[in-house]
């Protein structure tokens, strides 16, 4: 989680920066004066037959409306932001079903596409994976997919909301190729699986919504097998996006040693692996 003082900071620093940007007077265009005019006659300008000077106000006016529309979408965006980090910061509790719908969306998977995250996390054919947080399902069916006929995944989620969202995502007609995920309910603090019996378990904007995450990382560490693959994602819009170096730190302080770090400030995947 992003400390609180920087993040009072950064929005202080950007609300300056779109003040300035809005108070910043327009400077008039130079008026050039042809050679060999005279002084009698300079006042009378010419009308313009270029086209070009006809356009270029109407341009620079939609170009006006536009940089301010864009800030003030970036404004709004940041202190949307802020409101639900702080609030998060109190408030620790899993995403509300209700919103299932949205966090499964194809305008989501195109800023965080599954192939991406699959590639990041390292699942391949004949893997045996568990989601934790699975939610609506917005990525379990291309992780069933990627690890194919041989493999498994398990896709566990605390609330029945959300595990009935994602049974009825399976059910729908795109879906019936994929013979080889369970939907689980469970909690991340008691894992219903056995010992050292799991190759993968990965979280999509999940780790920070759990309040103990040492629990959870105890639990994780004991359904892994010895090389096993623990795989964190994060997405800056999530109201509970951590900086990746409290992501590294919270592994490391688990037990775990870094494999992989990738990706950017946007979106990224820290794969761990069990010591």
């Amino acid at each position: 989680m992003i400390p609180l003082k920087d993040l009072i900071k950064l929005i202080t620093m950007a609300l300056e920066i779109f003040s300035r940007a809005r108070r910043q007077p327009q400077k008039p265009a130079p008026v050039k004066r042809s050679q060999g005019s005279s002084p009698a006659r300079s006042h009378k300008a010419a009308p313009s037959t270029n086209c070009c000077d006809r356009v270029a106000p109407v341009k620079g006016g939609l170009a006006r409306r536009f940089f301010r529309t864009i800030l003030a979408v970036v404004q709004i965006f940041i202190l949307y932001q802020a409101a639900l980090r702080l609030l998060r910061r109190y408030l620790k509790f899993p995403a509300p079903a209700f919103i299932g719908r949205f966090l499964d969306s194809g305008y989501r998977r195109r800023m965080q596409p599954p192939a991406l995250l699959i590639e990041r996390s390292g699942a391949q054919k004949g893997m045996t994976i568990l989601e934790i947080g699975c939610g609506s399902g917005a990525y379990t069916p291309w992780f069933a997919r990627a690890v194919g006929e041989t493999g498994r995944v398990y896709a566990l989620d605390i609330q029945p909301g959300m595990l009935k969202q994602i049974r009825r995502k399976l059910e729908q007609p795109e879906n019936q190729d994929i013979q080889n995920l369970q939907v689980t309910a469970g909690s991340a603090y008691e894992l219903p699986f056995e010992n050292e019996s799991l190759d993968m378990v990965y979280m999509v904007t999940v780790f920070q919504e759990i309040p103990d995450k040492a629990r959870t990382l105890k639990e994780v560490r004991r359904v892994l097998k010895r090389r096993g693959v623990l795989a964190i994602s994060e997405f800056l819009p999530d109201p509970d996006y951590p900086w990746v170096t409290t992501t590294v730190r919270m592994g490391k302080e688990g037990g775990f040693r870094v494999d992989d770090v990738n990706g950017n400030l946007w979106n990224y995947t820290v794969r761990f692996k069990k010591g």
